[in-house]
């Protein structure tokens, strides 16, 4: 009996020892939680056009297009000559980055697989060895740059979380960033981004898999038992949403929303894309003529309206997403 309660005792400090090294347990100083998102990264065909209708929707300027070059981890097995095309736009507290890929990338894998769309976010991190690490044990795979040889990598989650994250590198003394340029005064880009939207099969999942991964603290959850629809609308009316709300240290959201009956937008995007990254949403001063603006863009209006405290808008065709605003 001593020999089996012994056993027994070894048995489970190995188990925990070896979740502590292969699990998603953060070992100590590795810290991945403690910068918000700073970028939110669209994939496309053509990032000329798309900077453009970028542009016109914010109200700014329409930015260069840069090919920047780009290294790859030891891992990658393609052509390492290619390089993306690239913009970015500055709104008022995040950056849209727009990347057209090379040939043999995941870039182009996304792309091909899921079309132009939002698929990735940027962080600030300290130790960026040891947080590429931590991702690529959460299942992440290290796609893009090389923490040996430059201050950024791309880890793709796409797999299990629909999202690819960039982290980049910074010194645990490196003084705070400069502040963003003022987008012009009345531009759409001076309305803050305030969440980024994911579409989820099973919200206690997925609450448990996201906070882990990005360890947050615990989210607000809810449901939307009555949602507004356009009469356009292709939606079945009872659809309901289960929704929860992690939030990243400078209060932007992270939301995730289980989609409940028929035909709707959240319905079709979690059949073409399974889990995965979906909307952006923004905070403005009227709904009413937000929405009166977003639609004279080109927008669709999928759910919500000029006379509800909320709307969203698809862009998917133009911009790569689906925009949502809130007062």
């Amino acid at each position: 009996m001593r020999h089996l309660q012994r056993f027994a005792l070894a048995l489970a400090v190995t188990l925990l020892v070896a979740q502590a090294r292969g699990g998603t347990q953060a070992p100590a100083g590795v810290r991945f939680d403690e910068f918000a998102p700073t970028t939110f990264s669209v994939v496309t065909h053509d990032t000329r056009a798309m900077a453009a209708a970028w542009a016109d929707v914010l109200g700014i300027a329409v930015p260069p297009i840069n090919q920047p070059d780009v290294t790859y981890p030891p891992s990658f097995e393609g052509d390492r000559t290619g390089k993306p095309t690239m913009a970015s736009l500055q709104a008022v507290n995040m950056t849209v980055s727009l990347h057209q890929p090379p040939p043999g990338t995941y870039w182009r894998q996304i792309l091909d697989t899921h079309g132009e769309r939002l698929y990735r976010m940027n962080f600030r991190v300290h130790g960026l060895a040891d947080q590429t690490a931590y991702f690529e044990r959460a299942g992440g795979k290290l796609v893009i740059g090389d923490p040996a040889k430059v201050p950024y990598v791309n880890v793709n989650l796409w797999p299990k979380y629909g999202v690819a994250l960039e982290l980049n590198g910074v010194a645990a003394d490196a003084p705070e960033p400069a502040p963003r340029p003022a987008p012009p005064a009345g531009s759409f880009a001076n309305n803050p981004v305030v969440k980024i939207a994911f579409v989820v099969p099973n919200l206690t999942e997925a609450v448990r898999d996201y906070r882990a991964l990005f360890g947050l603290s615990a989210p607000v959850t809810g449901a939307t038992k009555s949602i507004v629809f356009p009469q356009s609308a292709k939606a079945d009316r009872a659809t309901t949403i289960n929704w929860a709300k992690l939030t990243f240290p400078n209060g932007v959201l992270l939301e995730l929303n289980e989609p409940h009956g028929g035909a709707s937008v959240w319905r079709t995007h979690l059949q073409a894309h399974g889990r995965s990254i979906f909307s952006v949403g923004l905070r403005v001063k009227s709904v009413r003529e937000a929405a009166a603006y977003l639609a004279s863009k080109g927008g669709v209006l999928v759910f919500g309206g000029p006379g509800a405290r909320y709307a969203g808008f698809d862009f998917t065709s133009k911009l790569g997403t689906i925009i949502e605003i809130q007062e």
